[in-house]
């Protein structure tokens, strides 16, 4: 089974502090294959967010985020 890690987003998101992050957004993907070669493609699983310059973070909504290594809650801008 085919599997890969595509970026499917990039944007910035700021802090109540003011402090301004780079996210990525990476979307795990699984290479599907059906009798009919018309119905074969990649099919969308999980995301993951990840912080420029190393790191992670967690969506909480579709315009909060979380820093993981700071706690923080950011919006996106």
């Amino acid at each position: 089974m085919k599997q890969r890690q595509q970026q499917t987003d990039a944007f910035k998101v700021k802090t109540e502090s003011g402090k301004v992050y780079g996210i990525a957004e990476f979307t795990h993907q699984i290479y599907q294959e059906f009798l009919n070669p018309a119905d074969n493609g990649w099919a969308n699983g999980m995301k993951q967010y990840k912080v420029a310059g190393g790191g992670n973070a967690n969506k909480k909504s579709e315009t909060e985020y979380e820093i993981v290594a700071t706690g923080e809650l950011a919006v996106r801008i």
